[in-house]
């Protein structure tokens, strides 16, 4: 019996290794691949909005850019599964929030699959990172439609529950979501590994394995858990259970960050080491009309400012050589210059994670167009120029 739980032992370290060494490879392969979306991701967009007689390139331009945000999306997941990604809780009206999603998944299936939702009006609010939150129900939703290749029904239903499971560790409040198909199922013997990283049902090529993990990841740390239940030949049932959070307060105005308004004008000054990367963040703000002053080095940022420049924001790099990093400097920044508002950008899910948790303002990379257009207006307000 000794020797049996010493195995069982060593068997269960060996596995945790294991997924610990995945989790270290996938948070540096994802950081760096981040660097080269953001330069393909961002060039895209320029040559995109850029007025020509090169209109024929334009499908082209969309289909790069598509494929781009595709690997953006697999290595957010590979830095989900290395734990590594910073979450951004913020309060969800479920009832609000999930119709639109379930309209954008019913849009991305074929017609032999019907979609049923059942979303009550009164579910309770949730603080989740909305992005993991909608990313977590499209992996899932990614997941049915591919179990059903011939049709079927997909269900999408959620609804309030008070629980107290030790099975799954789970006591007070919960907003329960419950993804259901038609489809394939799952064999016995496959389905309790189905959350590890890597493991997937499908063939070679068609799919990373990655899906379930990162929504096993984003579940856990949102203080919620997942539970699965499958039946070869029948179908699929994924449950999400998130805590409630306290009910929420209607926030007025919501509706005004879908309307165009013209930015005020003003100075940013860009802190990046990796000179490909400047220009393009460089150029990027100009399409913003934004003035631009462009450094390598945090320390020489700061001597800027000290000597008495002038800027309305400061976009710095996370990582940063010789000695001082984007941290650093935006922590010296709350003291020395407290009304200039700093948006730090990293590919790195510790220091993204590490930037989150001393509240600071950050964009992870890669990033578009859009996402500084819309951290320019939260960050310096709608005056008009």
């Amino acid at each position: 019996m000794d020797i049996t739980e010493r195995l069982r032992i060593e068997r269960a370290l060996q596995q945790s290794q294991r997924l610990q060494a995945v989790g270290t490879i996938a948070g540096g392969v994802a950081h760096h691949f981040n660097n080269l979306l953001t330069i393909v991701l961002g060039n895209l967009d320029l040559a995109a909005n850029e007025r020509s007689d090169l209109e024929r390139v334009r499908p082209n331009l969309i289909a790069a850019a598509a494929a781009a945000e595709q690997g953006a999306n697999l290595t957010w997941q590979l830095l989900s599964f290395a734990r590594r990604q910073p979450l951004s809780p913020q309060r969800l009206e479920p009832s609000d929030q999930f119709p639109g999603l379930a309209l954008l998944i019913r849009e991305s299936f074929p017609t032999n699959i019907a979609i049923e939702t059942d979303f009550p009006p009164e579910l309770w609010v949730v603080e989740v990172d909305r992005g993991e939150l909608q990313l977590a129900l499209l992996n899932l939703a990614s997941n049915a439609r591919d179990a059903m290749p011939s049709g079927g029904v997909l269900r999408l239903t959620a609804r309030n529950q008070v629980l107290e499971d030790r099975r799954l560790r789970l006591a007070g409040c919960y907003v329960m979501i419950e993804i259901a198909d038609q489809g394939l199922g799952i064999p016995t013997e496959i389905l309790p590994r189905v959350f590890e990283p890597f493991m997937t049902t499908k063939e070679i090529g068609a799919g990373a394995g990655l899906g379930l993990s990162q929504v096993h990841g984003f579940v856990h740390r949102s203080g919620g858990a997942v539970d699965i239940e499958s039946e070869p030949g029948t179908g699929t049932t994924v449950r999400i259970y998130l805590p409630a959070a306290e009910p929420a307060r209607i926030a007025a105005a919501a509706s005004s960050l879908s309307v165009r308004v013209p930015l005020a004008r003003g100075a940013v000054l860009v802190v990046e080491d990796k000179p490909d990367l400047a220009s393009l963040a460089a150029e990027l703000f100009q399409r913003l009309r934004r003035e631009i002053k462009v450094v390598h080095r945090a320390s020489a940022a700061l001597e800027l400012l000290r000597n008495g420049m002038k800027v309305d924001l400061v976009f710095a790099d996370v990582r940063m050589p010789d000695g001082m990093d984007g941290l650093e400097l935006a922590e010296i920044m709350k003291t020395e210059f407290p009304n200039v508002p700093v948006l730090l950008t990293s590919g790195h899910g510790d220091l993204a994670a590490d930037a989150t948790a001393r509240r600071l303002q950050i964009l992870r990379k890669p990033y578009r167009m859009e996402e500084l257009d819309m951290w320019l207006r939260t960050l310096l307000g709608h005056n008009p120029a």
